[in-house]
């Protein structure tokens, strides 16, 4: 998506971490007001269950906040 901006026939929403890519070519811009979200997901294969996979999952549902529902990594 970024290709077509930079050639001039688009506009994109990407992740703020791809603002290192073509910055001499295109503009980023944060919206200011609402801030957006992003919902994620952890995906793994269910025969894989390595320990490590329950340590990945502790640290992310204490590092994403939930929402005024009170939804989060389940």
């Amino acid at each position: 998506m970024i290709g077509l901006v930079a050639a001039g026939i688009g506009v994109t929403v990407v992740a703020s971490s791809l603002g290192g890519v073509r910055p001499n070519e295109v503009a980023y811009r944060r919206p200011s007001d609402p801030p957006m979200i992003s919902e994620a997901a952890l995906v793994w294969k269910e025969d894989k269950r390595l320990p490590l996979l329950q340590d990945l999952c502790r640290i992310a549902r204490e590092a994403i906040p939930q929402d005024e529902s009170g939804d989060q990594l389940q």
